[in-house]
């Protein structure tokens, strides 16, 4: 199995020249875990112009690397993208712009999710992997055969399955629900690396959905230019202005500047790029926006049971539709569904993600109509595909 090892700052230089025009890219990592952090080991890469390592303990620097992979025409297919991407996005501030995680992809075609590698490969190629080195010590040099042999077979079957998946899933029209999934789980990625510090904000709790996109944007536009000064960030906008700026929801430059002590921080060019943050956090999409924290529970009984019983109704559904339940909503997203409804909370203010994007197109008017008493499940008759059958409430016994 010819590749490439690179292990100088100049063998990566060239690399990344020799990758210029490709147009996919298939990447994997190799790390150890060293108290709440984890050190980059070994990349490996595949593209049309073959295979390749990276050393990391070696090549510090990779931000040239992850700079050529998130490349505007350029597709990065991963397996299982966190990981990955928490390395790219630490180092360079920024995720690819088409990204394609397999792992992701096979839960839009199979129930299975989340699926390892080697069982997806299995499955969709046929191929069996060794996983001996799973447990290797990656930081240790100099690596051997085995070592070297397990971190190719890692990335060489990433593109074939990639082009598979993305077939079966445009054969389904899902690769729409894919790409939607793909950017909210990067989102939700930046905010656990950013740690949403912008959350402790005084007040913060009683924003809209639309506003905390508002706060999220300014304080983090505020954290880069604290770094490039070298100020302390609330020398640059103090807290209690970016929660008045998230409430007025607006990016007229006369409403920013009417806001009392606004001009003791920011003049002409610095307002102008503020203005622009809120201008693009006005225009996000609902599901793009941050979810809420801390809904009050009305009842936790009744939600408890509403939430086990909707459950329910979506394994089954999951199971016709041949999609992983695990991608469709987890236990906490079908509360928080529940809490959304019996709250009575406004549309800007609903906190599932089950209430946005995608998943409102394949459920439509389902878990409304469920808790309403329209929609009833019943055991099905012995023999049947389904353990449960659908039956449909008529008016007039809802009536009565």
């Amino acid at each position: 199995m010819s590749y490439q090892f690179i292990q100088t700052s100049l063998e990566l230089k060239l690399y990344i020249e020799s990758i210029r025009s490709a147009k996919w890219i298939a990447l994997d990592t190799e790390f150890v875990t060293e108290g709440n952090k984890s050190r980059l080991c070994l990349v490996q890469i595949a593209s049309s112009s073959g295979l390749a390592l990276i050393d990391a303990t070696l090549v510090t620097d990779l931000s040239p690397f992850w700079e050529r992979v998130c490349d505007k025409k350029t597709t990065l297919i991963v397996h299982a993208a966190r990981g990955d991407m928490e390395f790219c996005f630490r180092s360079i501030g920024r995720f690819p712009q088409k990204l394609f995680d397999i792992q992701l992809a096979s839960g839009f075609v199979s129930t299975e999710f989340p699926s390892s590698y080697k069982n997806i490969v299995k499955k969709y190629l046929n191929v069996n992997l060794s996983k001996n080195e799973t447990r290797t010590n990656w930081k240790r040099r100099p690596l051997s055969q085995l070592q070297i042999e397990y971190a190719l077979d890692d990335v060489r079957y990433l593109e074939p399955l990639a082009s598979l998946l993305k077939k079966k899933m445009k054969e389904l029209n899902r690769y729409s629900w894919f790409k939607e999934e793909t950017k909210r789980s990067l989102q939700l990625l930046e905010d656990a690396c950013l740690e949403d510090h912008w959350r402790q904000i005084k007040g913060v709790r009683n924003c809209s959905r639309r506003e905390l996109a508002i706060v999220r944007g300014v304080w983090n536009w505020r954290q880069r230019i604290a770094a490039f000064w070298k100020k302390t960030p609330s020398k640059i906008l103090r807290n209690d202005l970016i929660l008045e700026i998230a409430k007025r929801k607006s990016a007229d430059i006369e409403r920013v500047i009417s806001i009392q002590g606004i001009r003791e921080y920011l003049k002409n060019d610095a307002l102008v790029m503020l203005c622009e943050v809120i201008r693009d956090a006005l225009l996000l999409e609902e599901n793009d926006l941050p979810e809420l924290k801390d809904v009050q529970q009305t009842s936790s009984a009744t939600c408890n049971i509403l939430t086990h019983f909707i459950m329910t109704a979506l394994n089954q559904i999951a199971n016709q539709e041949n999609i992983a339940i695990t991608i469709l909503a987890t236990h906490q997203d079908i509360r928080a569904a529940v809490l959304t409804r019996i709250n009575h909370l406004s549309p800007d203010d609903l906190l599932s993600k089950l209430d946005h994007g995608w998943r409102v197109k394949f459920f439509g008017p389902l878990i409304d109509e469920l808790i309403a008493g329209k929609i009833a499940l019943r055991i099905a008759e012995e023999g049947s595909k389904q353990p449960l059958q659908w039956l449909k409430i008529k008016k007039e016994e809802l009536e009565n």
